[in-house]
């Protein structure tokens, strides 16, 4: 794999290596007798290492996520060999997932910083960005996102609609709005969804063709039947 300019390989084994230091730290105070990595852990780092390999690396198409992370298990073999069954996790997402992973990370990163500004607002500023630099851009990405379902049993669809309600519940959250979070009167994400309407479309079309196929195919069994009719007349 050829890298970018923007950032090395060494670089991300670093990034890596933290980040799977920190989660383990979690692990280790959630479970301490077993401080092996859940499922969800395993998921999110092997996420994350697609992510930074497809931005860094100069054809993100012929990325290798489990060999770089075998790379990285030898470099820092002391401190990734106790999560041996992290490998099993590791493999290239497609990139259309990926895209979607991706948008849905966003999304919550937004939803934390706007309940932190809604509930701490004394400690919560981590940037210089008004509270509606994050509920417009949940706004947007959201759109965005909703419109790249396929359908209402799409995983990616149920997904949004889980962020949906976490969202809508988040923002009306904490009696003092110092940030002016909710100074938009539209700052509920919207009732209108283009996937469930495009599903009841699509129903409607299919009962209007079923019940033109059936009136095709009745005619000529009425026509006969009265044909019969006036024969034995």
């Amino acid at each position: 794999m050829t890298f970018s300019e923007n950032s090395s390989a060494q670089d991300i084994c670093k990034e890596f290596t933290l980040l799977h230091e920190s989660i383990s730290e979690h692990s280790a105070i959630v479970n301490p007798k077993d401080k092996k990595f859940s499922p969800g852990d395993c998921d999110f780092l092997n996420y994350w290492l697609n992510d930074k390999l497809r931005k860094n690396v100069k054809d993100g198409d012929k990325i290798d996520v489990k060999g770089f992370y075998n790379e990285i298990r030898k470099n820092k073999e002391s401190k990734i060999s106790a999560n041996e069954d992290l490998e099993n996790y590791m493999y290239n997402i497609d990139p259309e997932i990926l895209n979607n992973m991706e948008l849905l990370y966003d999304l919550y990163d937004n939803d934390r910083k706007i309940l932190n500004m809604l509930l701490n607002p004394d400690e919560s500023k981590e940037d210089n960005n008004p509270c509606s630099f994050y509920t417009q851009n949940c706004h947007e990405k959201y759109d965005e996102a909703i419109n790249r379902c396929y359908g209402i049993y799409d995983e990616f669809y149920k997904a949004l609609k889980d962020f949906k309600s976490s969202y809508n519940y988040t923002i009306v959250q904490g009696e003092e709005d110092r940030y002016n979070c909710r100074g938009n009167i539209n700052f509920l994400l919207p009732e209108y969804d283009p996937v469930l309407q495009r599903e009841k479309t699509k129903i409607m079309l299919i009962q209007g063709s079923t019940s033109f196929l059936m009136l095709i195919l009745t005619f000529p069994l009425i026509y006969k039947v009265k044909k019969i009719i006036l024969i034995k007349d």
